[in-house]
């Protein structure tokens, strides 16, 4: 239920790193590795200075 919320707002502002970070850790939770990856790389391309998604 939570990645839709991401998802959505992902679809309403495509460059919302936020939203993809949050949706990586939500992904995460659920065993998606690769997911995981592609959103915390997303969201670090939008905002280099996220340092959350650097960590995870």
């Amino acid at each position: 239920m939570a990645q839709l919320s991401f998802d959505r707002a992902i679809k309403l502002n495509p460059n919302l790193a936020e939203a993809y970070y949050n949706r990586g850790a939500v992904r995460y939770e659920l065993g998606d590795k690769h997911g995981t990856i592609s959103d915390l790389d997303r969201a670090i391309e939008i905002n280099p200075n996220l340092a959350e998604a650097y960590y995870n």
